[in-house]
């Protein structure tokens, strides 16, 4: 099963929008190999250039929107090589979010 992207298309003030990126910062630092704090921001003012803090990335995707075209999270831990353990991973975390 792959990871339901289909939040980063709804509204900014949605629930599913809210939900989707609480998951895709708990998925992304699931997926870091080693101990580093900050990863690119995929926002769209940042568009994956700046490095930062978990808190920091969580709001600007709330406020600024996420890239629409960033369909592959590749710099974000989505590898097309081990999508079976990642999709397990995402079907955990949305099964904790119901």
């Amino acid at each position: 099963m792959p990871i339901d992207k289909s939040w980063m298309r709804s509204g900014r003030s949605t629930h599913e929008y809210f939900t989707g990126v609480a998951n895709f910062i708990d998925y992304t630092y699931k997926q870091l190999k080693y101990d580093d704090m900050k990863i690119y921001c995929p926002c769209i003012k940042c568009s994956n250039r700046d490095r930062r803090v978990r808190d920091e990335v969580h709001q600007h995707l709330l406020f600024k929107g996420i890239r629409h075209d960033y369909t592959r999270w590749y710099l974000h831990g989505e590898d097309e090589d081990n999508d079976s353990a990642e999709s397990e991973i995402w079907s955990q975390l949305m099964t904790c979010m119901v």
